[in-house]
């Protein structure tokens, strides 16, 4: 269980960043 909960936690970091990144993306272009 453990394993797959780091597992998971992994997974969900690299989502959280990958969105933070597109947002800041979008933000960026729009104020440029």
């Amino acid at each position: 269980l453990a394993d797959d909960d780091e597992t998971l936690t992994h997974s969900l970091s690299c989502v959280t960043v990958s969105v933070s990144f597109t947002q800041w993306k979008v933000l960026t272009t729009l104020l440029h």
